[in-house]
């Protein structure tokens, strides 16, 4: 399925995301998929991607043109979590510029925004939702077919 191998492709991108490799953060060590359980201290700094509706328009007969929503939550926590979210929200950033077609699978993706929340609780934990829309198209009716751009 050429959704599936978009968060595939999507979920590797994000786990190169090493200071090794020159980023400013280590987050790749902990990028999830779907995640619905609490996120604990331990876990942060954290990314979970989810891809979340798939607008389908008809373009013809033959083929449909996907507009797939992908969310990236990054995830930090402590006294600079705030800054942390931010560098780890850089990272993301330089990482899908890497690669628009998401391991040659869509014919663009955008950037579509980002919005933080922190909360101070008994921990301080900062997070931004990163909105990413991805282009890719498919003969009409096959999910496992990506049409060449």
């Amino acid at each position: 399925m050429v959704r599936q191998s978009i968060i595939t492709n999507l979920l590797n991108m994000l786990q190169g995301i090493r200071i090794s490799d020159g980023y400013k953060t280590d987050v790749g060590t902990k990028v999830f998929e779907w995640r619905e359980i609490a996120i604990e201290l331990a876990d942060c700094p954290c990314l979970i991607v989810r891809d979340t509706t798939d607008e389908i328009e008809d373009q013809g007969v033959h083929d449909h043109a996907h507009k797939l929503t992908i969310t990236v939550t990054c995830i930090a926590a402590g006294t600079s979590a705030v800054e942390d979210a931010r560098k780890i929200e850089a990272d993301i950033y330089e990482a899908i510029g890497t690669d628009l077609s998401i391991g040659n699978q869509a014919y663009w993706t955008e950037w579509q925004g980002s919005a933080m929340q922190v909360q101070h609780e008994e921990n301080i934990f900062a997070n931004i939702l990163i909105t990413l829309l991805v282009l890719y198209k498919t003969p009409a009716f096959n999910a496992d077919k990506i049409l060449n751009i």
